[in-house]
């Protein structure tokens, strides 16, 4: 019972996000970052320029991931290697604005 009310709580509060607008415009800011940087970035580096721009998402770096997600699935970004995040203590996946003229693998 616990479990779907999380469920419908998480499915409002996406709704509410999307309608807000937020993750249109969090989605356009991540790009932007990213195209500004074609050597690639983790979300972790995304996160940190956006905040040196004065942009400040309420859910931190996850945000950025969420946003990752969702421009990897409409085929504007891709993953590459993990790298050392930005702590030093683990990896992270760096990311590449999508290129539209290679061709994909299927």
């Amino acid at each position: 019972m616990r479990r779907e009310a999380a469920r419908e709580a998480s499915r409002l509060a996406r709704e509410r996000h999307v309608a807000s607008g937020k993750v249109e415009t969090h989605g356009q800011q991540v790009f932007a970052t990213l195209k500004a940087y074609p050597s690639g970035l983790t979300a972790g580096e995304i996160y940190d320029r956006l905040n040196t721009q004065g942009v400040h998402f309420r859910d931190n770096v996850v945000e950025v991931r969420r946003r990752l997600d969702d421009l990897h699935k409409r085929g504007l970004v891709e993953q590459g290697e993990s790298a050392i995040a930005r702590g030093g203590r683990a990896k992270a996946t760096v990311w590449f604005p999508a290129d539209p003229l290679q061709p994909k693998l299927l």
